[in-house]
């Protein structure tokens, strides 16, 4: 007798998760699941058992049906275990050379969660359906109906009844329990909403109307004497001065009629010098891809390395699978924001460099450079001491090209050389002395290279040659000296060009030149590009402590900034692992340094969002030199900067509406249909959207759940920026009018190059 109880039994083991506590987000969700899925097995795949038996009627015996069940049973518990879909290696055949395969391949990976006490990746399939539908094919076809097993008349006709109940029953539970799979898709494929918008901009840049109700804002006052600086004591000194203004201390109104008048003389895209998103990072690329799609010029990121040490803001120990599958899924996104002669950056370590090679080999088209970053002290891996990290980059076609030969650097040289013929020279008064007053006879210089004093003295005064005097050497190239003291230009052999001659402090002649290498060297040395300690002793210089663990210098972004843009480019810079804020600080400094228009866009979901990178860039606003976490002048960056929060995929499922399942009435045989339409799509009657949420778009919330008090808040939502990147509009103009009292707010734009009204 077949015992289909059992099956049922063993099928809930397999499809279903753990009942969760937690009432919010996913573990709502999974809950959900669980339920439907249990009251299927219940009911409905019991019926469909039961019918497809019957449809066979006698042409197969209880032994037939008995294998088919235990071989569907077989089938699924290779793919599934507590509810979880358990990834597998299995590839037939491939076309290329070399092709990188990993367990988690083709699946989106969406957060980390806690399970009980163990911490688990939580994955979303891109395509369950088929891909189970082909597995369970390759299984029959293997397994069931291998040459082996057909050789036997009998076993044979058996094999086939049994292969047509697999494929029959299997099919229908692959349709049923994907469907749940597509709806967790559709969430995480959404657009997410922004929660709040706030901007900070500099003093120097608000309109001098309204200046005076910032000096009477409390809480701006006591950030700014939190941060240290320097309060003004009336509107014209802070119009001089750099202070940020951060909006989220000031009403809508307040901000509205900022504005509008930021946008009166300038297009409003046009003056913002950075966004920065706290949000998930995948989520934040998405949201950004019709507003900026192939508009980025260079991305850096700096991803958690997968150390396992838990020493980053970011989750640190994944599985070399789960780490190519994050890694995978934003790096395809980050590709279509590029523009063609756009380039990206990637720093990681020898822990997963060569799995992250193959895998951008496979998404860049062009490979650029291996660059090796050397630091001044290493980390310790057991016998050897690693003094290395990697910078990988990658452009989308052969347009790029790195925008400097080199770093060009003021060196000094010697002008003598040992074993040259002594020429005399004459050095007319006036040359530049790198002291204040001193006197030399007979001779200056060392021993192997002594410059002998033709004339009397050699006297200096108030920095500068007093008197002519002729100067017996072994001159390296009298030619050159000659041309730089009639005031004539030289170069050296490869082109680098002298600069002037001048004298040191101990009375030898030196030359001091542009040093420029003919090519970039894919070797970043430290007194470059800094290191891992530079970067840790900037941090204490701009907060007067250790706030966040392994920064990245500046100087390491600064470099590769510059040899990647140009002054003239109206770009931007992409970071969506921004950890402390590196990259905005790094673009800062170059703007201000070269008079580039350079724009940055940061992404960070930590909390370090908060309390370092809003924090950092408002320092840096007002003064670019910090010590011990004191300003050392007030000659800051003048600037206007945006900041978002964006909604969550937790936030997303939180605000569904899903019915009470015991609720329904519903025929036994269409249970699951009655949630889910044929189509993939969730109905009304398993989901919805509270649509009155939505009425007027300045009030409308959105409910979250927050941790720190165990339950659920509303929250308001930004919905006029949330469509502002869904339609991918370039702000240029910011209205508010009224009709009484109904208000009205316009953005006027560009949107593929037309002009639009919202």
């Amino acid at each position: 007798m077949v015992n289909i109880i059992k099956f049922q039994s063993q099928l809930k083991k397999l499809l279903l998760s753990r009942p969760y506590d937690s009432r919010w987000g996913v573990y709502r969700a999974f809950n959900y699941r669980r339920n439907v899925l249990e009251t299927y097995i219940d009911n409905d795949l019991k019926d469909t058992v039961k019918s497809v038996f019957d449809k066979y009627g006698s042409t197969i015996n209880d032994v037939v049906k008995i294998n088919a069940l235990h071989d569907i049973y077989n089938f699924f518990s290779r793919f599934y275990k507590d509810g979880d879909f358990v990834a597998t290696i299995k590839k037939v055949c491939v076309n290329d050379d070399v092709e990188l395969i990993w367990a988690n391949k083709g699946q989106y990976y969406v957060k980390s969660l806690k399970d009980g006490q163990r911490e688990k990746d939580y994955f979303i399939h891109k395509d369950l359906n088929n891909y189970l539908k082909k597995q369970l094919e390759s299984f029959i076809k293997d397994e069931i109906l291998s040459l082996d097993l057909l050789a036997d008349d009998i076993k044979r006709e058996e094999n086939i009844k049994c292969a047509n109940l697999i494929m029959e029953i299997g099919t229908e539970i692959i349709d049923t329990i994907s469907l749940f799979e597509e709806g967790h898709k559709k969430f995480w494929l959404k657009k997410k909403f922004i929660l709040k918008t706030e901007y900070i901009i500099t003093s120097d840049n608000i309109p001098k109307e309204l200046l005076s109700t910032i000096l009477k804002n409390r809480m701006q006052l006591n950030e700014w004497k939190e941060f240290g600086f320097r309060i003004p004591t009336s509107t014209r000194k802070l119009e001089k001065a750099k202070l940020p203004v951060d909006t989220r201390y000031y009403d809508r109104e307040f901000k509205e009629g900022l504005l509008e008048k930021l946008c009166r003389d300038h297009n409003l895209d046009d003056i913002i010098d950075g966004i920065i998103i706290k949000g998930e990072n995948w989520e934040t690329l998405n949201l950004l891809m019709n507003r900026f799609e192939e508009k980025i010029k260079m991305i850096y990121i700096d991803p958690p390395y997968n150390t396992g040490k838990g020493e980053f803001i970011y989750r640190d120990s994944f599985s070399h699978s789960s780490w190519l599958t994050m890694m995978d899924n934003r790096l395809r996104l980050a590709k279509c924001l590029l523009v063609d002669d756009g380039v990206i950056f990637i720093s990681i370590d020898e822990n997963e460099v060569n799995h992250l090679k193959t895998l951008a080999d496979d998404i860049f088209p062009v490979f650029k450079e291996y660059f090796i970053w050397l630091q001044s002290a290493g980390i310790n891996y057991g016998d050897i001491t690693v003094l290395n990290e990697f910078l990988l980059s990658y452009s989308k076609s052969d347009e790029f090209r790195f925008s400097l030969k080199g770093e060009r650097r003021e060196v000094t040289s010697r002008i003598t050389k040992v074993k040259h013929r002594r020429f005399q020279i004459n050095f007319p008064k006036g040359i530049r002395y790198n002291g204040d007053n001193a006197s030399f006879v007979r001779k200056v210089g060392g021993p192997r290279e002594p410059i002998n004093i033709i004339s009397e003295k050699m006297v200096f005064k108030n920095g500068v040659l007093a008197d002519d005097v002729v100067l017996e050497a072994e001159w390296s190239s009298p030619i050159i000296i000659q041309k730089l003291l009639k005031g004539k230009p030289a170069y050296d052999k490869r082109g680098q060009e002298y600069v002037e001659i001048f004298f040191s402090k101990s009375g030898v002649p030196q030359y001091r030149k542009i040093n420029q290498a003919i090519q970039i060297n894919n070797i970043l040395h430290s007194r470059i590009c800094g290191d891992s300690k530079r970067a840790t002793f900037q941090i204490r210089d701009l907060f007067g402590g250790d706030v966040i663990n392994n920064p990245k210098p500046v100087e390491l972004i600064y470099y590769i900034t510059k040899i990647s843009t140009s002054p003239k480019d109206d770009c931007y810079i992409l970071d969506y692992f921004a950890g402390s804020g590196t990259t905005a600080h790094a673009v800062m400094r170059l703007n201000k340094e070269d008079g580039g228009k350079r724009k940055f866009i940061l992404v960070e979901k930590a909390d370090c969002f908060d309390t370092v990178i809003l924090p950092r860039i408002k320092k840096l606003a007002y003064s670019s030199e910090w010590k011990k976490g004191k300003s050392l002048s007030a000659e800051g960056i003048s600037g206007i900067y945006k900041y978002h929060h964006l909604g969550q995929y937790n936030d997303a499922l939180d605000n569904v509406v899903l019915n009470n399942i015991t609720e329904k009435k519903h025929d036994k045989h269409n249970f699951i249909k009655y949630y889910i339409s044929n189509d993939g799509n969730l109905t009304k009657d398993f989901i919805r959207i509270n649509m009155k949420r939505f009425y007027n778009p300045f009030s409308c919330k959105l409910k979250t759940y927050v941790k720190s008090i165990g339950d659920f808040e509303e929250i308001s939502v930004d919905v006029i920026e949330t469509f502002n990147y869904l339609l991918g509009l370039k702000q240029n103009k910011y209205k508010v009018r009224y009709n009484g009292k109904e208000k009205y707010l316009f953005i006027l734009g560009k949107k593929d190059g037309s002009l639009s009204v919202m």
